[in-house]
């Protein structure tokens, strides 16, 4: 594995720099030692000879992200989010500007915001980068400096399918680079030491929620700023998802294509782009001899994400729950007057 684990490591540091466009500067006002407007002073007073004009940062114009899981439907989210008028997405779908470009020296918020369409007034402004909820507390901390009401999407897989769908990906990249074994040819051994190993692609560490969640409560971000989803909804109730994501970025419920809904997306390759996604299966067979294993090495971080978890995703499903019965309410009361339309 060790060939593999290096193409990885190559892999996962690559992301889009984006395009460099002028954008308008957004306004900001001035303020004269706590007056905002600037009045009650003239060029030829004392007081202002004494004090300067000071700028006022201009407000952040990122106000949502998707932070996680990676594999868990994110590439998803973006295409949905995308079918929004009132939703202004990055150009390139994950920037990765808060866990990889922020510590670059020619990379500042102005470089971030320049990620994102020139014409965002009016609108949301977010970016989805997965790796967001696995980030390090002080690179949290940057994040909520920059914006303290950010709101926060995290779509929650179950652990060890998301492990597996990870390694799926970067081992086929992988693979067709000749850079590594298709999995079919692979010891089981091979396949479990990948699955658990703290190596690149990192498949465990990238399944850990809990310690995200910690830390982004305990970096300023408020448990009513972050909104914990279910993956399995992306399949199963799409529209509702949509829905209850929609109500907490505080924008209008808008009708999304049914086969765009129940499309699977994937981002491509070089990060740039979300397109169809390939149908990939993990062997079952092989899912099935090493389960067993499996199970018992992620028992703890799978404990670890209930209990930080679970609290967020309860008002997840309250969420969801409330859905399913307004839905079922409106086709009854049109079920009714249909029937009332023919006895008529």
């Amino acid at each position: 594995m060790a060939s593999f684990a290096a193409s990885m490591a190559n892999m996962t540091a690559a992301a889009p720099q984006g395009k460099k466009k002028k954008k308008k500067k957004r306004e900001a006002s001035s303020s004269v030692d706590g007056n905002p407007s600037g009045l009650g002073t003239t060029s030829d007073s004392p007081a202002s000879k004494r004090l300067k004009l000071q700028p006022l940062k201009a407000p952040p114009l990122v106000t949502f992200l998707g932070i996680g899981m990676q594999k868990a439907g994110t590439s998803w989210l973006y295409s949905m989010l995308s079918s929004h008028p009132s939703v202004a997405l990055s150009h390139a779908k994950e920037v990765h500007y808060w866990d990889m470009h922020k510590e670059d020296r020619d990379m500042g918020d102005e470089w971030y915001e320049r990620q994102f369409p020139e014409d965002t007034e009016g609108k949301l402004v977010g970016e989805i980068t997965p790796d967001y909820i696995n980030m390090y507390a002080t690179r949290i901390g940057q994040m909520h400096r920059y914006n303290p009401d950010m709101k926060l999407i995290v779509l929650h897989r179950e652990e060890i399918s998301r492990a597996c769908s990870a390694f799926l990906m970067w081992n086929r990249i992988a693979a067709e680079k000749n850079e590594a074994k298709s999995i079919e040819s692979m010891e089981d051994d091979e396949v479990f030491e990948a699955l658990t190993s703290l190596d690149p692609p990192h498949c465990m560490g990238l399944s850990e929620m809990g310690n995200g969640l910690d830390n982004l409560t305990t970096n300023g971000f408020k448990p009513e700023q972050i909104l914990v989803a279910e993956f399995e909804d992306v399949a199963k109730r799409p529209n509702h998802l949509m829905n209850v994501v929609f109500d907490f970025l505080g924008v209008d419920r808008i009708d999304i294509e049914e086969e765009k809904l129940k499309t699977n997306f994937q981002i491509k390759t070089d990060r740039t782009a979300v397109i169809p996604n390939k149908s990939n299966k993990f062997p079952k067979d092989l899912k099935e001899r090493i389960m067993g294993r499996l199970e018992e090495a992620y028992k703890e971080l799978k404990r670890r994400n209930k209990k930080v978890g679970g609290p967020y995703l309860k008002r997840y499903q309250a969420l969801m729950d409330a859905e399913v019965d307004a839905a079922k309410e409106k086709e009854n009361s049109s079920t009714t007057t249909e029937t009332l339309t023919k006895i008529k």
